[in-house]
Parts: structure tokens; sequence; C-alpha cells
């Protein structure tokens, strides 16, 4: 479990900084939705405290950004920001409930 938050947190990071040096949201919601996927098909017992791990590193560096005046390239509505929290649970559960369909597709004869 610690290697899935190390995991979480390292995609995170990286999602914040993408969505903190480029205008267009696309590139860090593509980021958070398939680090979700991937760390809930890894550990499905955990993917949804995962996505919202790496989810949640948008608002908080929107916060820092902001606490440390910190130029963002487009103006910011810091509720908006969670919504990265929500994209990164539903991705971690949809990780985790692909992981026993394909488990059971592997094992039918």
């Amino acid at each position: 479990m610690a290697a899935g938050a190390a995991a979480a947190v390292l995609i995170g990071c990286l999602a914040a900084w993408v969505d903190l040096h480029t205008v267009e949201v696309l590139p860090s919601v593509a980021l958070i939705a398939s680090g979700g996927i991937v760390l809930g098909f890894a550990f499905p017992r955990y993917g949804w405290g995962l996505g919202a791990i790496v989810g949640g590193a948008i608002p908080i560096a929107h916060i820092l950004a902001r606490m440390l005046h910190y130029p963002v390239p487009y103006p910011v509505v810091l509720p908006t920001t969670l919504l990265a929290v929500g994209v990164g649970l539903v991705a971690g559960l949809i990780g985790a409930k692909i992981r026993p369909v394909l488990d059971r597709l592997m094992q039918a004869p």
C-alpha cells in the first residue's frame, strides 16, 4: 500500500505541475484519470483513496500557488479545483471495478 500511496502522490504532483504550467485543463485531467484508473487496477481495495490523492494534488497546488503568489496561466476559482478530486475518485473506482472483471476473464476456460 505504501508503494501505491507514493505513486499516487507522484502522479498527483505531475498532474499539478502540468496544471500550473498549461492553459488547457485536458492534459491534467487526462493524467488524473489515467493515473487513477491504473492505481485502482493495481490496488483495487484502495482505488478510491488513491484516486482521491491523485486528484487532491490539484486544489493543494492551486492553494499553494495563491499563498506563494505564484502566477498561474489562467484565472482559477479555487472551489472548482475540487472537481479534480471527484475525477480521481471516480477513476480509481473504475480501475478497481475493471480488475475483477479481467481476473474472471483470464480464468475462464
